[in-house]
């Protein structure tokens, strides 16, 4: 069974050198409790941008 979830990503990264360097990642799950119209928003949002 798949489930599908909407997260919001972080992902920092520092150029040093022209070498780039991961330093920062969060995962934050999106939860709209009571609201499913706003989850649909964020998913037609993000399927905009890929």
């Amino acid at each position: 069974m798949l489930t599908q979830r909407n997260s919001i990503h972080m992902l920092v990264d520092i150029k040093q050198n022209d070498n780039w360097y991961f330093t920062t990642f969060q995962n934050s799950r999106a939860q709209f409790v009571g609201r499913p119209q706003e989850a649909q928003v964020l998913t037609n949002d993000l399927k905009q941008l890929l």
